[in-house]
């Protein structure tokens, strides 16, 4: 029992020292760019922004393609 909690130990501290010099990219991370920066990207106005949602459960196979069809997710 105490060579487990040894080892559980070293992996949490393992893990925190990795956890340290990582990047956080989740939620609450600061904004990418900085707000207040000028981006050029699109280069032209849009009056319409689109969303899909892929639901991979609606058959068996989950690849995006299927016997040369889309999915029907």
């Amino acid at each position: 029992m105490k060579s487990l909690r040894a080892l559980l130990a070293a992996l949490a501290t393992l893990c925190a020292l990795s956890l340290s010099s990582c990047t956080y990219f989740g939620v609450n991370a600061p904004p990418i760019p900085p707000i207040g920066t000028q981006v050029t990207w699109p280069p032209a106005n849009f009056s319409e922004v689109r969303g899909y949602c892929y639901d991979y459960t609606a058959e068996e196979e989950r690849s995006f393609f299927v016997n040369g069809r889309m999915h029907n997710g």
